[in-house]
């Protein structure tokens, strides 16, 4: 078996109606009107670029660089949403992902250093 790819996504709103999503080892960003639509999206995108880079035989994600630490500090004080592993019915191929979500109710600091 594969070694599992991690994807940690923190949720939160950043104004009234809109969700932002955002994965931390590989930064992807998503919107929407919702938590759960906004994790939604994020997982699609995260897909179609898994499925890109299966074809034309590239580390999983590779050109992807990871969030600013402001996020993963932001993220350590979420709460955990949903945890678990992607079913391979759901499109994700034969690479197991690992998807941690969580939610923070104040729009993350952001600090780039």
């Amino acid at each position: 078996m594969a070694t599992p790819l991690r994807l940690q996504i923190l949720l939160f709103q950043n104004r009234p109606g809109n969700w932002v999503a955002r994965s931390l080892e590989h930064e992807f960003v998503a919107e929407a009107p919702s938590p759960i639509r906004a994790h939604q999206s994020l997982l699609r995108l995260v897909r179609a670029h898994l499925e890109f880079d299966q074809r034309h035989h590239v580390e999983p994600l590779s050109s992807f660089r990871p969030a600013p630490r402001s996020y993963w500090r932001a993220f350590a004080q979420a709460a955990v949403m949903t945890s678990g592993f992607a079913q391979d019915d759901a499109g994700w191929g034969d690479i197991p992902v690992e998807i941690i979500a969580a939610v923070i109710h104040d729009y993350p600091a952001l600090d780039l250093g």
